[in-house]
């Protein structure tokens, strides 16, 4: 879901205030109030994958699937975000309550919400112990997330850190 989600108009320190405007619209509004609008360069480059979708498969989806695929687009990255804030909070709240001790978990209160809710309680584990889930592989979150479920013990590494699920 997390990569379903728009960029954010306020992260930290950056403000993008124009960032629900397209494109024309944002070239459109800096030439009425005189400002030289910027092009970055990255944004031509197929080196980036978002960039290919941008240019590629999006016009092929407006021009053979959905003439509005935009909107359709821009209302999925909206119930995205939403989503994944109310499966964090979600996540959080059970995960605070299973916590015995620091490090420690109650499998059973964990897992009581599914494995929706608990793959999350896992990738926020891990994002809280790293600071982050960059580098982090799905399936590694699956195994740890299936390990709970079926009451099996599991250790491994991961770059940095190591993993261990006791019974």
């Amino acid at each position: 879901l997390d990569g379903l989600a728009a960029m954010p108009p306020v992260r930290d320190r950056i403000i993008r205030p124009l960032i629900e405007l397209q494109r024309q619209q944002t070239e459109t509004y800096c030439r009425s109030i005189g400002i030289r609008f910027q092009s970055d360069s990255s944004n031509q480059s197929y080196k980036y994958l978002r960039n290919r979708i941008r240019q590629e498969l999006v016009p092929q989806l407006r021009s053979y699937y959905n003439p509005d695929v935009d909107s359709a687009l821009l209302r999925l990255a909206d119930i995205a975000e939403a989503d994944s804030i109310a499966l964090d909070t979600i996540a959080r709240s059970l995960e605070e309550r299973g916590r015995i001790r620091p490090n420690v978990w109650d499998r059973k209160t964990i897992a009581s919400a599914g494995i929706g809710v608990l793959r999350r309680i896992v990738r926020l584990l891990i994002s809280d112990k790293r600071g982050s889930l960059t580098g982090i592989e799905y399936s590694w979150i699956e195994r740890v997330t299936q390990a709970i479920l079926l009451k099996e013990r599991l250790q491994f590494e991961t770059p940095g850190h190591k993993i261990r699920v006791s019974v």
